[in-house]
């Protein structure tokens, strides 16, 4: 055993000639932080201190000056071999790694000794999220399709000259599932952190969804992309970020009711310019920016009849990034357009007299606005036709206002008849024919 290391064995278990004199680090040390060993209760100007390193075995002696009631030793900074002094005119206390204890002892007041346990770099975990774009990593707040990375920076982790390990490692959860991914230090003393993946979206055609897909190494994680978001949780920080789509809009956007034998035209409007475009209807998938719905008898086997409903799901893209969007469609019978007696309110099907009132009514026909069109006129060279009104009365009821065939000019023997046309995008016709007596 040398000399100085007696002398701190000595001193540490020396008893005490003044109860109120105290040696102690100020503040405790830590790694690139600086420091001061303080001496109080004391009577003394100057002093000696000995600064002692138990596991490298490296010591300091150094000058203790009066410093108001106390005595202080020079400004003292904690480094590494691989650290340089920062603060100027600072003393190196060399460590090999956070956690070594240094012992400070002075044959003042009969001996005194301290033990401080070195800790790690002060600072607070921090996390950034980074996408590769123009060339350059620039500062992102959600996820989509391209090159991204994941910064943790947390400076108490940089212990050593080696590269060391991300306490608890980088924990990814998104979906239901979690992984954790273990993390070294980007260089020596860097104290970051970085993890590098790749985003990809992926329509999953058996599924019918649409997935988000983070690749690193030989690694992946699938997720699904609507509503969902991931967490990034590392160095007692949390990051949640969103999973970016693109913006889709359908035409129509409302709950569809199809009418059996009908038609419906259902048309992605937004982006203008897609470069792909899936359908998801009927058990079926289909191409194009327009789907084209027949709801024949072979279709409505597979779609559901009301009050079920189909929902039909589209899925388009625009260059790396997919977004989807849907609607519901529902097949109703086929509404039923009538004559109506109005004393009874019974369908007419009888010839009806040639001047006696009568009203129109379409029965079936959910999903409406609350006033539609009707047209109507006379079989012949002279129709005369006409638009006429009617009314939402219940649920799928409507009805007109009294009419008069002399309105139509009409004489017994000839016809009356009447049409409504479904409105865009559906393609359906009821019509209805009144024989007059």
């Amino acid at each position: 055993m040398g000399r100085w290391e007696k002398l701190v064995v000595s001193l540490l278990f020396l008893g005490f000639c003044l109860w109120a004199a105290e040696l102690r680090f100020e503040p405790e040390p830590r790694l690139l932080g600086t420091f001061q060993i303080v001496v109080a209760g004391v009577t003394d100007d100057v002093g000696d201190v000995v600064l002692f390193n138990l596991v490298t075995k490296e010591h300091l002696l150094l000058k203790l000056q009066k410093d108001g009631d106390v005595l202080k030793s020079p400004a003292l900074q904690v480094l590494r071999h691989c650290d340089k002094l920062a603060v100027e005119n600072a003393i190196p206390v060399k460590i090999s790694r956070v956690g070594e204890h240094l012992v400070a002892a002075t044959d003042l007041a009969c001996g005194l000794s301290a033990v401080a346990k070195v800790g790690p770099r002060a600072g607070a975990g921090e996390i950034r999220l980074e996408v590769w774009d123009g060339g350059e990593w620039k500062p992102a707040e959600s996820l989509g399709a391209g090159e991204h990375r994941l910064r943790v920076l947390f400076p108490p982790a940089d212990l050593s000259c080696e590269r060391d390990r991300l306490p608890g490692g980088l924990v990814i959860r998104a979906g239901g599932e979690e992984r954790q991914l273990e993390l070294k230090e980007d260089a020596e003393t860097s104290g970051s952190f970085t993890w590098h993946f790749s985003g990809a979206f992926e329509v999953d055609k058996r599924t019918q969804q649409l997935l988000f897909v983070l690749r690193w190494a030989e690694n992946f994680l699938k997720v699904p992309a609507v509503c969902m978001s991931v967490l990034f949780r590392a160095a007692d920080q949390e990051l949640l970020a969103q999973i970016r789509l693109l913006h889709l809009e359908i035409k129509p956007d409302v709950a569809l009711f199809v009418p059996a034998g009908c038609r419906v035209t259902l048309a992605l409007a937004w982006p203008k310019d897609p470069e792909e475009v899936l359908w998801w209807a009927a058990g079926q998938w289909f191409a194009g920016q327009i789907l084209e719905l027949a709801v024949d008898d072979v279709v409505g086997k597979w779609v559901p009849q009301y009050p079920e409903a189909l929902v039909m799901k589209v899925f388009a893209r625009k260059g790396g990034t997919w977004g989807t969007t849907q609607v519901v469609v529902s097949v109703i019978p086929r509404p039923r357009l009538a004559f109506i007696d109005p004393g009874p309110a019974k369908e007419i099907v009888e010839p009806w007299p040639k001047d006696k009132e009568f009203r129109l009514r379409l029965s079936g026909a959910p999903g409406l606005p609350p006033q539609i069109s009707v047209r109507m006129g006379k079989l012949g060279p002279h129709p005369r036709e006409r638009v006429i009104a009617l009314a939402l009365v219940d649920e799928g009821l409507y009805e007109s206002a009294l009419l008069d065939p002399r309105d139509w000019q009409a004489e017994a023997g000839e016809v009356l008849w009447a049409q409504f046309c479904y409105p865009e995008p559906m393609q359906c016709v009821i019509s209805v024919i009144l024989r007059l007596r």
